[in-house]
């Protein structure tokens, strides 16, 4: 069986003591519409934050042509560039805060977390998140009780799932860490809005 959005949704159904639906398309009842919307914002909130199944390196973003400004796709929830780190989105736009300028002379590579449509996420990031978008629903529209803490053990136990696969896959090292140059002195802070030589 596939780990579609409609078994999701019924996952999330099932922790509030509702009976499983057939369908999530088209004219669908109010507990229907809110597990799914639920479900979906779960999904943005954890891409957001970030991981190595939605995270591209070398990234490029096109620049217009007949205004030079760089459009930020919808689908893409940060971009950064490790080295111009005075290139930051802004809003829906590329921004250079040391020109102080949305205009560029040419496209821009960085490192992008991207907003993946359900079926691309891998079965893991699936579980997690819909383990959590039941619990803040059952949280928000139940209460707090016995069952509440039940789906609260559950929701971590998927994280940890998670974390292990994101271990295993992401190839995370402390020699490739951004934060490695400022720990050996460097005056560039990854993240800081601070750029004392920009």
């Amino acid at each position: 069986m596939t780990f579609d959005e409609l078994h999701a949704v019924n996952r999330i159904l099932a922790a509030q003591g509702l009976p499983p639906v057939n369908t999530i398309e088209g004219d669908t009842s109010k507990n229907t519409q809110i597990a799914l919307s639920m479900l979906r914002q779960t999904s943005v909130d954890v891409q957001s934050e970030g991981w190595g199944f939605n995270t591209e390196y070398e990234y490029t973003l096109s620049m217009d042509a007949a205004t030079g400004e760089i459009n930020i796709p919808s689908t893409i929830t940060r971009w950064y560039s490790d080295e111009e780190p005075w290139l930051i989105q802004r809003g829906t736009k590329l921004y250079n805060r040391k020109d102080k300028t949305y205009v560029f002379d040419e496209a821009k590579k960085g490192t992008v977390q991207l907003q993946l449509e359900w079926d691309e996420l891998p079965i893991e990031a699936k579980t997690f998140i819909t383990a959590r978008a039941a619990r803040v629903t059952y949280e928000q529209y139940v209460g707090a009780d016995e069952t509440r803490q039940n789906l609260y053990v559950e929701e971590k136990n998927a994280q940890m799932v998670l974390d292990q696969r994101e271990a295993d896959t992401a190839h995370v090292s402390m020699l490739n860490d951004p934060y490695l140059p400022w720990l050996r002195g460097s005056t560039y802070v990854p993240g800081s809005p601070r750029y004392p030589n920009v």
